[in-house]
This record gives structure tokens, sequence and C-alpha cells, in this order.
């Protein structure tokens, strides 16, 4: 208890780093639990904050605030012009409780103890070993665990496509572990043991899933993470460019793609699998729906509110959808150019400061940058709950890793 400044604080930093270490298990037994994660972590963060050293406060990170506090506030602005104000407040309200706690869960980055930080890096592989291999068993033995927590006899055919969640969960998990394992100082057998046991799950997971998404997302890390030039600026530059201008011309490219890859698509094997197809047909009627208000857009969660789209429903059946499957559609159907502009600049601004990094530290960063914005443009609704605590929990991770290794190299 040395490392600390009083009994109260080795307690909540205990519970703070342990709560942390349990998320990667957690993403596989109920990855929708990941929606109140940041809630109960922030709350341990406070406990932090309050019983560690006076001169550690000055160490409380204000730009999550900032950040999420603009996306709370465009979100709650959207209810005066939103098709359908009760879905659009409902939605904002809920928006609040996740990223407000994120907001402060992250900001807590930097006060707990040097020793707190080398438990966490200790630990933390284990824990995503253990929730690989558990969510492997899971994909290969038809979710035993998925059905006995919901109190149901395992059926004879099992739809994988009920642990994309948990892929996605792992997936993201997966490189950040490797990261400790390599950084953490193990002897070289027990590196080679864990990396190899990594390894050996990530390799069954990705044969067995049912996330096409959780692929591509593993194949965009892999090349930027091995192949993009962190250290040629104008590289960085570009990305951003071309992920701006992506995100900006998304209603028209959608379009473009509906009309001439559709059917290539609908008949390529794996990308039949993965409902490519049916999700360009989705982009191609919400990008037009878009574009009748490309300035402000219909409200949060428009979506949802809009009876019928026009379609021809020659891939995905039905006039309606719950979310576009692409965060840049969503982003314009729901707030136009007033929500477009601002993520492009996010976007920028992060591989501003990824850029600015140590090597080791932006490859890292940029890889898994660009596998959850792989994600984000081909699977979930931008504002499904335990997305966005995954999203939050993920930055955490990194930015756990980012101080670890500063303070290792100090």
């Amino acid at each position: 208890m040395k490392d600390y400044p009083s009994p109260a604080s080795f307690i909540f930093n205990r519970l703070f780093i342990g709560g942390m270490t349990l998320m990667p298990l957690l993403g596989v037994i109920l990855p929708r639990f990941m929606a109140f994660a940041p809630l109960l972590l922030a709350l341990l963060g406070i406990g932090v904050f309050f019983t560690s050293a006076r001169e550690n406060h000055k160490k409380f990170i204000k730009s999550p605030l900032i950040i999420c506090g603009a996306i709370m506030a465009l979100a709650g602005f959207s209810v005066l012009w939103a098709l359908n104000p009760e879905i659009s407040g409902d939605r904002a309200g809920k928006l609040a409780l996740i990223l407000l706690p994120g907001a402060l869960l992250l900001a807590f980055t930097a006060l707990p103890p040097h020793k707190a930080m080398r438990d966490f890096a200790w630990v933390f592989p284990w824990a995503v070993i253990a929730a690989a291999m558990l969510l492997t068993i899971e994909l290969y033995c038809k979710a035993p665990l998925y059905h006995a927590i919901r109190g149901v006899e395992i059926p004879e055919e099992f739809n994988l496509s009920n642990l994309n969640r948990a892929s996605v969960c792992i997936l993201l998990s997966l490189p950040l572990a490797a990261f400790f394992v390599c950084a953490s100082g193990f002897s070289r057998e027990r590196t080679a043991i864990m990396l190899g046991l990594l390894t050996m799950a990530l390799l069954a997971i990705l044969y067995q899933t049912a996330s096409q998404s959780v692929q591509l997302a593993f194949i965009v890390f892999v090349l930027f993470w091995a192949a993009f030039p962190t250290r040629f600026q104008p590289a960085w530059i570009a990305l951003a460019i071309l992920i701006a201008l992506a995100v900006i011309a998304a209603p028209w490219v959608s379009q473009l793609a509906f009309k001439e890859l559709a059917e290539n698509f609908h008949h390529a094997p794996w990308l039949q699998n993965g409902y490519a197809a049916e999700r360009l047909e989705i982009w191609d009627y919400v990008g037009r729906y878009a574009l009748q208000h490309p300035f402000h857009g219909f409200g949060i969660e428009a979506t949802r509110a809009v009876e019928a789209f026009d379609t021809a429903e020659i891939y995905q059946k039905g006039v309606t959808i719950l979310h576009p499957h692409n965060f840049a559609l969503q982003l314009w159907i729901e707030f136009g150019l007033l929500g477009v502009l601002p993520a492009a600049a996010l976007a920028g601004f992060l591989l501003y400061r990824l850029a600015a990094l140590p090597t080791t530290m932006s490859r890292l960063g940029v890889g898994v940058f660009t596998a959850c914005l792989s994600i984000a443009a081909t699977g979930y609704g931008l504002w499904q709950s335990w997305w966005i605590g995954e999203i939050i929990l993920i930055m955490l991770f990194f930015m756990f890793a980012l101080r670890f290794y500063r303070e290792k190299n100090s």
C-alpha cells in the first residue's frame, strides 16, 4: 500500500483496475453490458480522483469532456427539427447517460499510480486471453454459456450472428493485449506462450465468426499497423483528407456503389454472406433521403422515424430500417452537414494526435482507429449503446497503453 496516498486510494485503485480488466470477459458473456460499463467504471474513477494525492488532480484530462459535450449538445438540439421528437429525445437522453460518464472515465486515465498501471499491464492480457478462449468455445460448441445465461436449451442449429457483438469486443481488445504482453517485461518464454494463445484464439475466431465486419476490421488493422508510414507526416494528412472526403461524399458514393456493384456483390460468396448487396441498397435509399435536408438532417435516430424509404426492395426487403449500418450516412440523415463536418474534423484531430506519438504507439493507434472505423462503416448503428460503450473502453485501454509506454520509457 506504500504506493498509494491512503487506504481508500488503494481500495478504489484496485477496484478501478480490476473492473477494467474484467471488461473483455463481460464483452463475451454480456456484450450489451458495455453500455453500462463507462458509468460503473466512472463511479470508481471518481473514487480514485477524490482519494488520490492533491497534485494528481492536475492530471485530469479535459478534452474528452469537451468532445462528448459537443456530441450531446448536437444530439439534444436535433430534437428541435426531428421527424419524431419523442424518438430523438429518448436517444439523446440515453446517449448522455453513456457519453458523460465515458468522458469522465477517459479524463481519469492519468490518475492511477504507477503501481496500479503495472498491475493492469500484467493482468489485462490474461483477461483478454481468457475471454478470447471463452468466445472460441462459444463459437465452436453452439454457445453453451450464451444459452445458460438465458435459461434455454441449446438448439440443434445455432445462429452464430448472436455472437457478433462479442467477436467485435474481443477483436478490438486483442491488439492492445498483445501490446501489453510485449511491453510488460514478461520472460521470453511467457511472452511466447501468451502471444501464441492470443494468435490461436484470434485465428479460430476469425475462421468461425459470422461477422464479416470483424474479418474486414482485422484485415484493415493489419494493413495499417504493418504498412502505414507513421513517420511520413504527409501520409497522415492524406489519410485525414481521405476520411473527410469519404464522409462528406457518402450520400453520392452510396448511390453510385449500389448502381455499379450491388449485383456483383450479391453473387460473390463472402460478400453475399455479409449481406453486402443488402447494405448497398440500404445505403442508396438512406443517402437519397438524407439529401432532402442536407444542412441539418432529420434529427438523431431519424431512420427509425421514416415510415417508408424509396426502395425497390431488390435485395433488402422492407421499406423501413432501424439504422443505416454506416456511420457516415447516419450522420448525414440525422444532422446533415451540421454533424458531418465536425465529425470529419474530429477524425482529423484524432489522427493529428496519433501522428505525434512515438512510432510504436502511433502504429498501434492508427491500426485500432481504422479497425473501429471499418466496423462503424459496415456494421452497427452509430448510437447503439453497447457500441458507444465499447468505443469508450477501447479508447481507455489505448490511453492506458500510451501512459504505460511513456512511463516505461521515461
